[in-house]
């Protein structure tokens, strides 16, 4: 079953070094992207791994998902389309820092692990991001903050995402049109 699945798996990480340490860690923390603008964010971690090296301790976020097939990229996450788990790494990284406790930041992975006892998708892991990729992966995230807070919300779908999407209904493309560089 899923139990003896997913035990597998997570005895195939422990041979990287890294254990599970801190488990639903609710962080409330301002962090600091490249450009200077700062942000007071809050996140749930699902959990935070480390590993103990000879001079430092490595940490690693790690989010739980029930399948792969939503999973983002690692495009998705450099391109700034998927932020959640740079805004993760940063923001453990701040909190690590305020309590003074000296880590070096590893990775962000996704587990999966089903939705039944018989699926039959094994458990997975994903790395989708190294920390020396977070600030790239964050520099498209402070224009949309500052187009949110000035109540300019356009609608920016991906090519082709109008013809199938289920919110057609709602949707103000119809009416609006797709923004230009003049009404984003």
């Amino acid at each position: 079953g899923i139990l003896r699945r997913w035990i597998t798996m997570e005895m195939t990480e422990q041979k990287t070094g890294f254990h599970p340490a801190l488990f639903e860690v609710a962080v409330e923390i301002p962090i600091t992207f490249r450009q200077g603008h700062m942000e007071m964010v809050r996140v749930r971690v699902d959990r935070i791994d480390v590993q103990e090296a000879e001079q430092e301790i490595r940490v690693k976020v790690v989010d739980y998902k029930t399948t792969k097939s939503g999973l983002p990229t690692v495009a998705a996450v450099m391109s700034g389309q998927a932020s959640q788990m740079p805004i993760y790494l940063k923001a453990v990284h701040a909190w690590f820092a305020e309590r003074d406790i000296c880590i070096a930041m590893d990775s962000a992975s996704y587990h999966t692990f089903g939705r039944a006892v018989h699926d039959s998708a094994n458990p997975s892991a994903r790395s989708v991001l190294q920390w020396d990729q977070v600030e790239a992966a964050l520099d498209g995230v402070v224009d949309p903050i500052e187009r949110m807070r000035q109540g300019r919300f356009p609608v920016l779908p991906a090519k082709n995402a109008c013809r199938n999407c289920h919110l057609h209904e709602v949707c103000r493309v119809d009416s609006w049109g797709k923004p230009t560089t003049e009404n984003n």
